[in-house]
């Protein structure tokens, strides 16, 4: 049995959950631990699988996710391995998958049973714009870590 947009919808968010959290402790932490690079690449290919198998009708649905770049990631992920290094993973998790979760998330029906898990525990859809602000004023003080922003605790 295929599975639905949302169910898909909700894939790519709990993939982008664990790609956060690995994020969340720091690009020292994130080059130091050898689980993290292979645990981020599984996270992206979940991503890039997921939106690959999406029907048109939700790919214009949001338009401002660069569907094309996710799928060509998922697929140098998977069938070019060798060509990706820590730095540009580490760099997707930093800056495209926060991106990715603010824009299915505050506009996603599978959203809120599947969206990350602080939003869960709110009681809201996805990063708030108060979350937005915080993260950036993490990344202005170059901290990377969840006792920067509260919502990541």
């Amino acid at each position: 049995m295929s599975r639905s947009d949302e169910e898909r919808l909700g894939d790519i968010l709990r993939a982008a959950e664990i790609a956060s959290k690995i994020a969340a402790e720091g690009e020292h932490a994130f080059a130091s631990d050898w689980k993290n690079v292979p645990a981020a690449e599984r996270a992206l290919q979940i991503i890039g699988e997921a939106a690959t198998k999406l029907s048109d009708d939700v790919l214009a649905r949001y338009p401002g996710v660069p569907w094309r770049q996710i799928r060509r990631f998922r697929t140098l992920i998977t069938h070019e391995y060798h060509k990706v290094d820590a730095q540009t993973l580490w760099d997707t998790l930093e800056k495209d998958i926060p991106s990715l979760v603010a824009i299915l998330s505050d506009e996603s029906p599978g959203a809120e049973q599947y969206g990350t898990t602080r939003a869960r525990q709110r009681g809201e859809r996805g990063q708030s714009q108060g979350h937005r602000q915080c993260l950036e004023e993490c990344r202005k003080d170059g901290s990377r870590s969840p006792q920067c922003c509260p919502c990541l605790q």
